[in-house]
């Protein structure tokens, strides 16, 4: 992933979690929020991205 677009998606993400609504209604299903920096978050999406192709792939999700 490019790092404008990783930065992009970090700071999105941040901001999301910074909201306390977020952060409770993510509690309330189980998640536990962990703040990353840039190099771990890239490493979570690059590891994340064959799985979540393959579930795209399998529902047979289709860009517009």
């Amino acid at each position: 992933m490019e790092a404008a677009l990783r930065d992009r998606v970090q700071a999105a993400l941040r901001d999301a979690l910074r909201s306390p609504e977020i952060a409770a209604r993510l509690a309330a299903t189980g998640f536990a929020v962990e703040a990353t920096v840039g190099s771990v978050l890239a490493s979570i999406i690059e590891a994340d991205l064959p799985r979540w192709r393959e579930v795209v792939r399998s529902a047979g999700v289709v860009m517009n």
